[in-house]
């Protein structure tokens, strides 16, 4: 039955690369993977598609209301934060939602993860949503990293009646029309309702032509996403009182957050920078991926904290936020888009690709290794250590690899460029921002690195290099060309 799947999933693969709909998507891998979940799970709902229909009727029902397919999906190296979440919730939205019309949910099924186990509890408000079906979808919405189904009983559809159907993804969860592995729970919508299916006939299997039925399916590789049934206005809009401004709002002004910022530097100044940026009850999208992006573009310490961080400094941060948020939401609501050494693309070219500049790269684009650390708020960050100085907290860089000069065989030109940009952050970086605390806490293994990295000499007692790290933090020698000519890229092989 196995090789039997594995050769109807490849015979679709194939149909669907010669009639154009769309590329070979690995139907033979993705065929054994759902025959081995079949085997582990018990689905008992004949409206889970079959595999034969899985590639070819779904991936054409999907095209043939042009929703974009990246609308659907979240990105296979990025965990979904802002951009994707409010991506995928669009595409959900013109399948499904508003302006589309009649489309209402007819049946729901958990199919596998921490709602399925055995013993294991439903979702909240599970049941009560099954008795309550069908619900008519009037929106699907995002704030930041929160989806919630704008729902109401059928026969109140337009008046009262309201339900909505929580959604977070977590670090790998997502909604798509075909069923994927790792998938969790699946919900039947259908245009125009039930129809005339007598009361518990069993649904059917669809139709591969049939555009008036659909499946969503919520998957998740590592179960950290939820899903809840609110019937309950005023819980729903508590929960979005609880959210701070979305970044993707456009009304959310450059005076609002400061004004957000003054409070954090007010009530909790000795709090991390990074703590408070991926707070989601202070503003909403920021995950993993943009901090990294925002603190590297911002030349920001990722240990400053928020009491560190002067005027400046905040409106840096949150012009650099609403770029990089909306220039990587852009790139993925093009049509097609792929991912590919780092880069965000549009295959269709009509919006402007987004890079990551630091985030899981090797090298910045002036040519200095990147560290990956453990950051005070409990997960990775990608930084350059030698032009992220701004409002640092005075501790000396992790030692987490080498992190001195740029890679070697950069052109003439990318070395001006590294040598113009690392002056320039320096010269935005005061003695107070870049600060100094060296004290006798530190190793000597780790002060002669420190030294090293400054051009200072090495040699001596624990005392002596103590010393000298403190002249060149407080006096001549810490100015801002100074500071960073040292590691600045050069010609001479030993920098």
């Amino acid at each position: 039955g196995l090789a039997r799947g594995m050769a109807e999933e490849r015979a679709a693969g194939q149909a669907v690369s010669r009639s154009g709909v769309s590329s070979r998507i690995g139907a033979a891998v993705l065929g054994a993977a759902l025959a081995a979940a079949s085997m582990r799970l018990s689905v008992t709902s004949a409206w889970v598609p079959s595999r034969a229909a899985t590639t070819v009727g779904w991936r054409r029902g999907l095209s043939a209301r042009a929703a974009p397919r990246r609308g659907l999906r979240t990105s296979p190296t990025m965990m979904p934060e802002g951009p994707e979440v409010a991506t995928l919730t669009d595409g959900l939205d013109r399948l499904v939602g508003s302006g589309v019309g009649g489309w209402a949910i007819v049946d729901a099924a958990l199919l596998s993860g921490r709602y399925a186990a055995p013993g294991a509890a439903p979702p909240k408000g599970w049941e009560e949503m099954k008795a309550s079906l069908p619900l008519e979808v009037r929106a699907v919405r995002s704030v930041g990293k929160f989806i919630w189904f704008d729902c109401a009983q059928r026969a109140n559809a337009t008046s009262g009646a309201a339900v909505s159907l929580w959604s977070t993804l977590g670090m790998t969860g997502g909604w798509a029309t075909q069923p994927r592995p790792h998938s969790r729970l699946a919900l039947r919508l259908m245009r125009g309702g039930p129809g005339e299916q007598a009361p518990g006939e069993e649904s059917q299997v669809r139709d591969d032509d049939d555009d008036d039925d659909v499946t969503l399916f919520f998957y998740d590789l590592r179960n950290f996403g939820t899903f809840k049934a609110c019937f309950d206005e005023q819980e729903l809009a508590v929960k979005l009182k609880s959210l701070g401004p979305s970044w993707l709002d456009a009304e959310f002004s450059l005076e609002a957050f400061l004004a957000v910022a003054a409070r954090a530097r007010t009530r909790a100044p000795k709090r991390p920078l990074v703590k408070f940026l991926m707070d989601q009850s202070k503003t909403a999208g920021i995950g993993n991926y943009i901090l990294s992006e925002v603190l590297y573009a911002s030349c920001i310490h990722p240990w400053a904290s928020v009491g560190d961080v002067a005027d400046q400094g905040w409106e840096d941060l949150y012009h650099n936020t609403r770029s990089i948020i909306w220039a990587s939401y852009q790139a993925q609501t093009s049509p097609a888009v792929g991912i590919a050494h780092g880069s965000v693309q549009s295959m269709t070219e009509e919006v402007e690709g987004f890079s990551v500049k630091v985030y899981r790269q090797a090298h910045c684009p002036s040519g200095y290794p990147i560290l990956r650390d453990e950051a005070p708020h409990g997960r990775s960050i990608h930084w350059v250590p030698q032009l992220q100085v701004r409002f640092s907290p005075g501790l000396p860089a992790p030692a987490s690899g080498d992190h001195g000069a740029p890679r070697k065989g950069l052109t003439q030109a990318q070395k001006v460029e590294s040598v113009d940009a690392s002056r320039s952050v320096a010269m935005h970086a005061s003695p107070e921002e870049r600060g100094s605390s060296w004290d006798p806490s530190h190793t000597v293994v780790r002060l002669k690195e420190a030294c090293r990295h400054r051009g200072v000499k090495v040699s001596g007692t624990k005392a002596e290099l103590l010393e000298r790290l403190r002249q060149y933090d407080q006096h001549g020698d810490s100015s801002p060309t100074t500071l960073l000519s040292v590691s600045a890229p050069s010609e001479n092989p030993e920098l």
